[in-house]
């Protein structure tokens, strides 16, 4: 079979398996947030495999095998792919990768399926959003030479950053490099949340350049996936008196200029439009120009 699209779940149902083996760590780390999504998210799962085009097909690494055997049920083993590899002290994290993607193109080759890198669409599920969905999914779709970015689909993600869990997707898109894509939030606390992640990420995301945004950097924040403020210079206004507001520690990587703000490509912070409206961010991330 010519393969339209690849669905990739990775990772999924870790903390269900937290809940029903070390309950007391969940509540301990207040990561009942995240199981709250995972659950959401697995019924969202179930419900897209049923729906699969007859030429997509279905590849999971680790995570729940209940998924993946629900999965054989419904698409039939010949659509379903487990790739493996073996990890251990030392591996180079791309080599490991790269074995993935080996493992990956066996079992496709053994199914009597083909891919056309022109045209062949993958698409990232699973646990998590900016971690290891992006990092593990794009090094597939990177390593087998496909030439539409992958697509990491939010919707069917556990996001590491709390304020995400309970953030609703307003809109996504492709900047003119093609690679990178622009993610635009509505934020649980008020204002709207951005994030960019580059399609065909490697490894090194500091060597893969800078985002320019045309905006006002004394208006936003930008936080690492772990919640970490990494770049605030802005204080909020109260009656007779202004909140200074100052990174939790600095980064290099993050510059603010004469005309806005620049990023590195590739990386996973959000930026946090706490003084802008989300029609003035959405303008501002769909202008960017990636250098």
């Amino acid at each position: 079979m010519k393969v339209r699209k690849i669905v990739y779940l990775i990772h999924s149902m870790l903390y269900s398996d937290l809940a029903a083996t070390d309950p007391k760590t969940l509540r301990n780390t207040n990561a009942g947030i995240y199981l709250e999504r995972e659950l959401l998210c697995e019924r969202r799962w179930r419900a897209a495999i049923r729906q699969l085009e007859p030429d997509a097909i279905y590849a999971q690494l680790d995570g729940g095998r209940e998924i993946l055997a629900y999965a054989k049920q419904q698409l039939g083993d010949d659509r379903v792919l487990e790739p493996r590899a073996e990890w251990y002290d030392g591996i180079d994290p791309e080599q490991y990768r790269q074995d993935l993607t080996d493992s990956f193109s066996s079992q496709l080759a053994d199914k009597g399926h083909q891919l056309d890198c022109e045209t062949t669409e993958l698409e990232l599920w699973g646990e998590s959003f900016t971690g290891c969905v992006y990092s593990y999914g794009t090094a597939l779709g990177r390593q087998l030479g496909l030439k539409t970015p992958a697509f990491d689909n939010f919707d069917m993600t556990v996001p590491d950053q709390r304020l995400l869990c309970k953030a609703e997707l307003v809109t996504h898109f492709l900047l003119p490099d093609g690679a990178t894509r622009g993610y635009l939030f509505d934020g649980p606390l008020g204002y709207p949340i951005g994030l960019f992640l580059d399609g065909f990420r490697t490894i090194d995301a500091g060597a893969t350049g800078k985002i320019r945004l045309d905006l006002d950097p004394n208006k936003v924040m930008l936080e690492s996936p772990l919640g970490i403020t990494l770049y605030a210079q802005l204080s909020i206004d109260r009656p007779n008196r202004k909140i200074p507001v100052h990174p939790t520690r600095d980064f290099d990587g993050i510059t603010a200029t004469a005309t806005g703000l620049e990023i590195p490509r590739g990386s996973e912070h959000s930026i946090l439009g706490v003084l802008m409206s989300p029609a003035d961010l959405l303008a501002a991330m769909q202008t960017a120009t990636v250098c």
